[in-house]
């Protein structure tokens, strides 16, 4: 069980945790007595099989030999190219290659756009709020534009912990930042200062606006808030 755990450590086909191994027959390939290739076949929801944890020591891709345990799963081998079948992970010479690189949660949230903030309710469950975000990597702080009297603005005054998750485009990654929040607003003032704080984060966040008048007016109108967040703990993964 130490030698598939290891395999499963240097290479991260995805969760496996210590008794994943009793869900199903895994098969594995030694080289030289040492394991180098896994792989399983899984779930088997209606109409679909899943083969997992295809795996192969980055020392032995060059062969494919992450493929051949699951090409040799019992019965597996007559329906390798039926499209029911979803085949992960598969490493080789003309594949694409994986990487062992860590994921870095910083890099998803200052690309995202789009995530869901969570603050605290006065009972105590969480509110989920659609919010556009925008993270100044550099100073660890994320902004978002909220307006006075929603929930999540009250939330916040009554309670300042938040917080954010983003998530790719494509769904293979995810990341949470955990912090307490700063309001800055409404303001009354087109020129004002809490205005001012509005206009600079949209500078960073989207460049130069058309019409800063309008927009300056606007931010009074619709008694916008600037919400800021210090990133206090933060996490997340890729997940294929």
């Amino acid at each position: 069980m130490s030698e598939i755990l290891s395999l499963i450590e240097r290479t991260r086909p995805g969760p496996f945790l210590a008794r994943t191994i009793e869900l199903v027959t895994y098969l594995g390939i030694r080289r030289d007595g040492a394991l180098v290739a896994m792989a399983g076949e899984r779930l088997h929801p209606p109409g679909w099989t899943e083969i997992s944890a295809v795996c192969t020591d980055p020392a032995f891709r060059g062969p494919s030999w992450g493929c051949w345990p699951a090409v040799l799963q019992p019965g597996v081998a007559d329906r390798r190219a039926d499209p029911r079948y979803a085949w992960i992970g598969i490493v080789g010479d003309e594949e694409e290659p994986m990487t062992n690189a860590p994921f870095d949660p910083h890099a998803l949230l200052a690309e995202s756009r789009l995530g869901v903030l969570a603050t605290i309710k006065r009972d105590g469950r969480p509110q989920l709020s659609p919010v556009l975000p925008f993270y100044d990597r550099p100073a660890g702080v994320i902004h978002i534009s909220m307006a006075e009297g929603r929930a999540k603005t009250a939330n916040l005054r009554r309670d300042p912990r938040a917080t954010l998750e983003v998530t790719s485009p494509d769904g293979s990654a995810w990341a949470t930042a955990e912090g307490t929040a700063t309001l800055i607003g409404p303001g009354t003032d087109p020129h004002g200062p809490q205005v001012a704080a509005l206009v600079d984060y949209y500078r960073r966040a989207a460049g130069e606006h058309p019409d800063w008048d309008e927009y300056r007016a606007a931010m009074v109108s619709e008694r916008r808030v600037l919400r800021t967040m210090t990133l206090e703990h933060d996490y997340g993964a890729r997940i294929r």
